[in-house]
């Protein structure tokens, strides 16, 4: 998980999750918490085996390249987020699978790019089988890499500004 850490991220129901799962993988939690997901990952950490590496600040371009280029997955389980996220894209130019929600641009781009799982509720259930198959099934064979490189394609700030103009015409 990476970016702003609050609970509107899906960090708790990842926990959660993650917790049941015989055979974890390390979770990574890096960037600024607020105060109410310290005070729960300070509660609820403990409980995840491996133990998960945290870092509870600002993150570095550099020490961001590190982490995407060292991670297997990447989480975007956003409740109520219907816009895009940088997050996304930076999965996207390291080549690593996503575990998004379906709502929005997120899950929009997920799915139509064959990014990896999608869920349609954050329930532990379903965070589990889509780690699962994260481990185990991405990068998907079938992915087409002319629907991925749209991707990047249509998030430059070119992109955005030619948008904006069209829609105040």
């Amino acid at each position: 998980m990476y970016g702003a850490i609050t609970e509107r991220k899906g960090i708790y129901e990842l926990v959660h999750a993650m917790t049941r799962l015989e055979h974890a993988p390390t979770l990574i939690v890096a960037g600024e918490q607020d105060a109410g997901t310290r005070h729960f990952m300070r509660n609820h950490i403990r409980s995840l085996m491996p133990a998960p590496v945290v870092l509870d600040s600002f993150i570095s371009n550099d020490m961001e390249r590190d982490l995407f280029s060292a991670c297997d997955a990447v989480w975007l389980g956003y409740k109520g987020h219907y816009g895009m996220s940088g997050v996304l894209v930076q999965a996207y130019r390291f080549g690593k699978p996503v575990i998004a929600t379906e709502d929005g641009l997120i899950g929009w781009f997920s799915r139509r790019c064959e990014l990896g799982p999608i869920l349609s509720d954050l329930s532990s259930a379903s965070i589990a089988k889509a780690i699962t198959e994260t481990m185990t099934s991405w990068p998907n064979a079938h992915t087409s890499a002319s629907s991925r490189d749209n991707l990047l394609a249509q998030n430059t700030l070119g992109e955005f500004k030619h948008t904006l103009l069209q829609q105040m015409a």
